[in-house]
């Protein structure tokens, strides 16, 4: 793992189009990389998590190319992504326990992101049924795959 700080990294003074070239670069870089991983490496659960982590940030440094002009927001928002990308991919490849945690708490993002849709829904409505069991299949997936517990509902920390 690079044990560089953020300063040592970034390089100050570059105008616009030279950060746009150089995320262009970049892209292209990571391209390669997710169809070498693709093509070269078994398909395994670890590999697979790994192209689609590292596929993920193309949309990212494309939306930061386009509003290097822009808002702040969308470019922190597009920074802390591919940081937080970069961190996940370096620590699923150094561990496997890692990994089911990462796992674990995807399955609980997508669980409570459901849970709020149904809080803020008519109950009577049909589709709400169709979220309950997409709630019990993701549970139903972390008993099968042993995933363990990292978070908490929200209504469990007060």
């Amino acid at each position: 793992m690079n044990n560089k700080s953020v300063k040592e990294q970034v390089k100050f003074g570059a105008s616009p189009k030279e950060i746009a070239e150089r995320l262009r670069l970049l892209t292209e870089v990571i391209e390669h990389f997710a169809e070498w991983t693709k093509s070269n490496c078994s398909r395994d659960e670890k590999n697979l998590i790994i192209y689609n982590l590292l596929s993920a940030f193309i949309p990212y440094a494309n939306l930061y190319s386009q509003n290097l002009a822009g808002q702040i927001p969308v470019l922190a928002l597009c920074t802390r992504a591919v940081y937080e990308l970069n961190t996940r991919i370096r620590l699923i490849a150094l561990s496997t326990d890692y990994l089911k945690e990462w796992q674990a708490e995807a399955a609980d993002d997508h669980i409570q992101i459901l849970e709020a849709v149904i809080k803020g829904s008519d109950q009577s409505d049909i589709r709400v049924n169709y979220l309950k069991t997409e709630i019990d299949r993701v549970k139903g997936l972390k008993v099968k795959y042993s995933l363990p517990n990292v978070k908490m509902a929200l209504d469990e920390k007060v």
